[in-house]
């Protein structure tokens, strides 16, 4: 009698929680549209955004070193929050009537720590599985693979956040040395991270400031500038220690292209710091943030020429 009264309980505590989650759902605002191409806007910077009734939730996250204020705008209505980090905002986008996107902001400021440790060794055993039968060129490699597998287990496990633990992968897939071997994080950390609002390009062994946009604190004087150093190691040393290593490339000089791309960007929460010698000879330091996606306009303005890729 007694088990009896307990199944009841359970199922009345089951119906009951139901129905306090879809009367909170049902509850969450509504926002209509006749299209499924709408726009959303942060801090007045438009982007596009594809209404997606099948994802639950289709999620934003909003990079929050401060306040935001995000605006999803339809052709027939729009919703606007004030966005903090840390914060979670639910609605739905009524398409056409007929379908309910359940959509969700999320305030956002550090990179987050979602990969267990069993998921860690998991991935990482997949790659080495998959390079140990078949990689072609295995006769190539000048490392032991099974005892440099071994040593990657202690260094993924010891990965703080999802960040950390993919760059461990890539520095993995960078010891074939072949381009065709790499782990690619599908851009999920985008939302962290930015560019500057200048280019660096390399000429032989060194690097040069080719363009950069008018208002971020430089002027003309800049253009041609030789990179010496980042963050007060020369530029050599940087790009050996904190960038090359993370490359998976078949040619040294594919390495140098990509690494020398790839110091252009950076967390938003840092600062690009560098110093560089100008064709006076006058040796400056220069800070720019990371911000060059988030403040990017139509009608951009630079100092010097735009290089053509």
């Amino acid at each position: 009698m007694r088990i009896n009264n307990f199944k009841g309980i359970a199922i009345l505590l089951f119906i009951c929680i139901n129905l306090i989650t879809c009367f909170a759902q049902n509850n969450y605002p509504i926002i209509k549209s006749n299209n499924k191409h709408i726009h959303y806007i942060v801090n007045n910077k438009v982007d596009d955004w594809n209404i997606s009734p099948e994802i639950k939730p289709d999620r934003l996250f909003i990079y929050c070193s401060n306040k935001n204020n995000v605006k999803f705008k339809t052709d027939i209505d729009s919703i606007s929050f004030i966005v903090e980090n840390k914060d979670t905002f639910r609605f739905f986008i009524d398409l056409k009537g007929y379908e309910k996107a359940l959509t969700e902001i999320v305030g956002i400021k550090d990179v987050q720590n979602t990969i267990n440790n069993n998921d860690k060794v998991y991935y990482l055993s997949m790659f080495w599985s998959e390079v140990k039968y078949n990689f072609v060129n295995m006769d190539k490699i000048n490392f032991n693979l099974d005892s440099t597998y071994q040593i990657y287990i202690s260094k993924v496990l010891n990965t703080k956040n999802d960040y950390e633990y993919y760059q461990e992968l890539k520095r993995f897939s960078a010891l074939f040395k072949d381009g065709h071997t790499q782990v690619v994080d599908n851009g999920q950390f985008n939302v962290f991270r930015d560019y500057i609002g200048a280019t660096f390009i390399g000429f032989g062994k060194d690097i040069f400031l080719v363009n950069y946009r008018k208002g971020i604190g430089l002027d003309t004087s800049y253009l041609g500038a030789k990179l010496l150093q980042i963050k007060n190691i020369p530029i050599e040393e940087y790009l050996n220690k904190y960038i090359f290593p993370f490359i998976s490339a078949s040619t040294e000089q594919s390495k140098r292209m990509q690494g020398i791309s790839k110091i252009h960007s950076g967390f938003k929460s840092e600062m690009f710091e560098a110093k560089v010698k100008k064709t006076n000879g006058e040796i400056k330091t220069i800070s720019l943030p990371f911000n060059g996606e988030s403040t990017r306009t139509d009608n951009q303005e630079y100092y010097g020429v735009m290089p053509e890729y």
